[in-house]
């Protein structure tokens, strides 16, 4: 049985905090539009159009695709409008920023440790000359750990997971199922970047109507779940 909408209302933007406002605009959109192939597809359905066709098959695809982009385009406003003020008062996203600041000094241009290496670490003297010499110090040490978050497409339960850490968020307080969320962005890459073909038989994936309401609704909760955390935190 097909569902009439995708997830619950809209987000009310007069009930969050102001600087979340464009993240959540951004998620609000989001929702409108997988609702809005999810839509065509029930259309097609009333129809009686054959859902295993290419046409209804690329409905689902672009649906799940809408939220995974929407996600990734939330949470990077989230960290450009407020992550700086999370750290300045929140004891646990103040640890991770000083973590941060700790592995660019200690490798040049790295900001992830290397496992098992026991070389003496390498001063990074061109990012420590930019704290030196900057009126603002800590705004240096911001702008390198947004670039950071926000040089990279967020398809991956682990980047958002990266991300949440930097809020002082755990993956249960962000992911409601996440092994769910990792079967939504293991779809969305097969869809994104091997066009959905399974390489066995060369055909194009089947995806199940249900499987791919699931995972949509479930990326659609993490942007709402984000927005939500961090607003906590603001307030």
């Amino acid at each position: 049985m097909l569902q009439q909408t995708l997830g619950a209302a809209e987000l009310d933007i007069t009930t969050y905090p102001s600087s979340v406002s464009g993240a959540l605009k951004m998620h609000n959109q989001t929702k409108r539009g997988a609702n809005n192939f999810h839509s065509i597809f029930c259309e097609r359905h009333n129809i009686d159009c054959n859902l295993n066709e290419h046409h209804e098959q690329d409905l689902l695809r672009a649906m799940l695709l809408f939220a995974c982009s929407g996600l990734d385009a939330t949470i990077k406003q989230l960290i450009r409008d407020n992550l700086a003020d999370v750290i300045a008062c929140d004891e646990g996203s103040q640890n991770q920023f000083a973590k941060f600041a700790e592995r660019r000094l200690r490798r040049n241009g790295s900001d992830d440790s290397v496992g098992g290496s026991s070389s003496p670490p390498v001063l990074n003297v061109q990012f420590l000359a930019q704290i030196l010499a900057s009126s603002e110090p800590r705004d240096i040490i911001l702008e390198a750990l947004t670039r950071s978050l926000t040089n990279d497409s967020l398809q991956s339960r682990d980047q958002v997971l990266k991300v949440a850490s930097h809020f002082a968020l755990t993956r249960d307080e962000v992911l409601s199922d996440h092994n769910v969320t990792q079967l939504a962005f293991e779809a969305r890459n097969q869809i994104t970047h091997e066009m959905d073909i399974d390489f066995r038989d060369g055909k194009p994936r089947h995806r199940d109507y249900k499987d791919m309401i699931l995972w949509t609704e479930n990326i659609l909760l993490v942007g709402e779940t984000f927005i939500s955390k961090i607003s906590d935190k603001l307030r």
